[in-house]
C-alpha cells in the first residue's frame, strides 16, 4: 500500500534525536580547548564543571543540554556522589 492512499496510515515521523542517531551525527558540543566533545570534569573559563549531556532533550540549536555545577555545587555532587558509591558497595 502507498503512504497518502486511501486507507494507508501515514508513515511515522523521524524526530531529530532519531535523525541524529541514524545518521552518526554528533549532538554533542565541541570543547573549544580540545576540539572534542564536553567530558566529565571539564572547567569553563567562569569556573563551572561540566557534569554530563542529558541525552533526552534537545536545545533548539540541535545539540544535547549540557548539565553544569559551580565549583561549590561541584563539591557537594562529588561529595554526595562518593556516599552514594559506599552505600552501595557495602563498606557504610
Amino acid at each position: 500500500m502507498v503512504v497518502g492512499e486511501k486507507g494507508s496510515s501515514p508513515a511515522a515521523p523521524v524526530t531529530r534525536l532519531a535523525f541524529y542517531h541514524f545518521t552518526g551525527v554528533s549532538m554533542k558540543r565541541i570543547n573549544p580547548k580540545t576540539n572534542a566533545p564536553f567530558k566529565h570534569g571539564d572547567v569553563r573559563d567562569d569556573g563551572y564543571v561540566f557534569i554530563n549531556y542529558n541525552n533526552n532533550r534537545i536545545k533548539a540549536s540541535g545539540f544535547f543540554i549540557e548539565n553544569w555545577k559551580s565549583p561549590e555545587g561541584f563539591d557537594k555532587y562529588r561529595y554526595r556522589e562518593n556516599l552514594e558509591n559506599i552505600s552501595l558497595s557495602g563498606l557504610a
